[in-house]
């Protein structure tokens, strides 16, 4: 059974969208370019084609997750030497800052529903650990939660983004759901 239609039909695959939080965006990660790059639909603009946002070569851009009012988008670079995280604070005329330098991986980024603050896992410690930290832009970031279960949606805000819910990585007592209140250092 096939349906529907291609929004943005274009060489080489596409995959990873994330849809901002008013609709009019679209923003995805495609090989057209021979690599995983990052590209913007504007919904709002029936047969535009999409703008490029990336274009590292040493890199291939994932995870993207847009801020709760539509003005920046966070996401994961991958590279040899680790996945980390970057900033695009402006959609029109990208230029994204990097904000972890750790190395293994930072991956799956969310963002708090004020738009505040971003969470997302890491295992910079310890390979075999995963953690959670938390963010706000600009500021380092810190753990929040040590051996984590990584959820493929990145980790869960409250509804008044003062906390995070997550899986604790503890078989011995059947992987419990826990929630941490989030406070800036």
């Amino acid at each position: 059974l096939e349906g529907g239609s291609a929004l943005a039909p274009g060489p080489g695959s596409d995959g990873d969208p994330a849809w901002s939080w008013s609709g009019r965006w679209l923003a995805f990660t495609s090989a057209r370019s021979g690599q995983g790059d990052l590209y913007l639909l504007d919904l709002f603009q029936p047969g535009k084609p999409p703008r490029q946002l990336t274009s590292f070569p040493e890199s291939a851009e994932l995870d993207a997750a847009f801020s709760p009012i539509d003005d920046r988008l966070v996401y994961v670079g991958h590279t040899n030497l680790g996945d980390n995280l970057y900033l695009i604070e402006d959609l029109i005329d990208p230029a994204p800052q990097q904000l972890t330098r750790w190395s293994r991986s930072q991956v799956l980024p969310s963002w708090s529903p004020q738009g505040t603050h971003i969470a997302f896992y890491s295992n910079h410690d310890f390979i075999d650990r995963v953690d959670l930290y938390v963010m706000q832009v600009g500021s380092q970031p810190y753990a929040v939660a040590r051996g984590v279960g990584k959820s493929q949606n990145g980790p869960s805000w409250t509804p008044d983004g003062k906390s995070l819910v997550y899986v604790s990585d503890d078989d011995r007592s059947f992987d419990p759901v826990y929630m941490v209140p989030i406070h800036d250092p």
